[in-house]
């Protein structure tokens, strides 16, 4: 199991955030259930609180809660809540948030030592910080057409995980484009050009 901070997934859901690659390579390499806590969703809501971004938020949690996700919510409650604060008490030498040392001990009790993660404070805490390290190799998905080396390029695979982010914005809207694409913080001519739509103009 691999905790996931708040980070992930607001580069994920940002195509403008500099760790946008790493997050949707390491979001397609992962085979293993997900941890993640409602402290952690509430940062990614109040990080996504300006009118162009709202609706993003909304679609992140939609992916969290659905039936297929990999993902393990963990609830606020009152004990958590005392023990990030007693950890946060404990350690004023660091810049640790009170979400971080609630993820902390989330992690420690339920035994797991990786984090989806690019915030040195995990490493602080003696966890390992995922995205600040290469993602494992995964076997080439079948959708891909491959190369002689039989292995797709990482222009196709990225290209591929955009498009699949894109067809969830438009399956959210109901296919209504110009919603997914504000949706998605892109242009409506961008959207087209994205789903290779010839027809834009129509």
């Amino acid at each position: 199991m691999i905790f996931v901070d708040s980070g992930f997934l607001l580069a994920l859901a940002q195509p403008t955030d500099a760790l946008h690659n790493s997050a949707v390579v390491w979001a397609n390499s992962l085979t293993e259930p997900l941890l993640v806590t409602e402290y952690v969703i509430w940062e990614v809501f109040n990080a996504l609180s300006m009118p162009p971004d709202r609706a993003k938020a909304h679609l992140i949690l939609s992916h969290l809660e659905s039936a297929a996700s990999p993902y393990e919510i963990v609830h606020a409650s009152r004990d958590l809540f005392l023990a990030g604060t007693q950890l946060h008490r404990e350690r004023p030498d660091k810049e640790w948030s009170l979400t971080d040392c609630i993820s902390f001990h989330v992690m420690r009790e339920r035994g797991v030592h990786r984090a989806l993660a690019h915030d040195q404070h995990f490493a602080q805490a003696g966890f390992q910080v995922l995205m600040r390290t290469q993602p494992p190799e995964r076997i080439q998905p079948p959708h891909f057409k491959a190369r002689e080396s039989g292995f797709a390029t990482l222009k196709d695979f990225l290209r591929e995980q955009e498009l699949a982010y894109v067809n969830h914005a438009l399956a959210q809207t109901n296919g209504d484009k110009e919603k997914a694409a504000e949706l998605l913080g892109v242009s409506v001519a961008t959207l087209y050009r994205k789903l290779g739509d010839e027809d834009a103009g129509n």
